[in-house]
């Protein structure tokens, strides 16, 4: 059964609207990651590479490799911007710009790049360019799925990004699939997250956004599902939701 056009435009800025929070999510979670202690030693550190033609051209390399990472985070703050303000025309030259600057980055640098392919995706998906965004996704989940595991919930936001995409392109049966993961795996990080020490405000913080995620994207599941006809799919998408605080 194929969507209205009415409910499919709806569907879409839903989808773009819960991209951007949890793009926002994802991105306290690096800060919090890596932002030092108060109480951790701060080191300094001197690399020598000579004073030779090697040494000289090692110092260069070391020169360009941080200009190209310092620009990839300015084109990134832009294009997130941009994609606050669904200014998408401008978002797409700019996150473009900041994909193309990951892939300059040194080759442990998954994340950065999942980021850039998934902003891009965000901005076609928003453009209704759906295949397009399909590709930056499934790009960006190439990335950096070898290194997530089934408690990470950037993994369950990849696998829900292009489980909406599927399904605004009408491939219910790959949508639902995709949901399927993605909601197991938002499910075990809401569980997993922080299971040591949930007395802490941003432990509790980072659960209620994995909570409120899994919550919506559990709603385009049962759409999906009602769209293919799946009663027993209904069924238990529902039954979920209801044992969800």
């Amino acid at each position: 059964m194929s969507m209205s056009a009415g409910r499919r435009l709806i569907l879409l800025f839903s989808i773009l609207a819960l991209c951007i929070v949890t793009a926002g999510a994802q991105t306290r979670r690096q800060a919090r990651q890596t932002k030092p202690k108060p109480d951790e030693p701060k080191f300094e550190v001197t690399v020598t590479a000579g004073t030779g033609k090697e040494g000289k051209r090692l110092l260069r390399e070391s020169a360009r490799r941080a200009a190209v990472r310092s620009k990839f985070f300015e084109e990134t703050g832009k294009c997130r911007e941009l994609l606050k303000a669904r200014m998408l025309q401008g978002a797409e030259t700019v996150c473009k710009s900041a994909v193309k600057l990951a892939e300059q980055l040194e080759a442990h640098s998954r994340l950065e790049r999942s980021g850039a392919y998934e902003a891009v995706g965000h901005v076609m998906l928003g453009q209704q360019r759906h295949e397009e965004a399909l590709d930056y996704y499934t790009r960006a989940l190439t990335a950096v799925e070898p290194t997530l595991n089934e408690t990470s919930a950037e993994l369950a936001q990849l696998y829900g990004n292009l489980a909406m995409t599927n399904h605004l392109l009408g491939r219910l049966d790959k949508a639902l699939e995709l949901y399927r993961k993605s909601g197991k795996i938002y499910k075990a990080a809401y569980d997993d997250f922080g299971k040591d020490d949930r007395g802490d405000e941003w432990v509790q913080n980072m659960r209620q956004s994995y909570l409120n995620s899994l919550k919506t994207l559990l709603g385009f599941h049962r759409a999906a599902a009602a769209e293919a006809g799946a009663a027993s799919e209904i069924e238990e998408v529902e039954k979920l939701l209801n044992s969800l605080p």
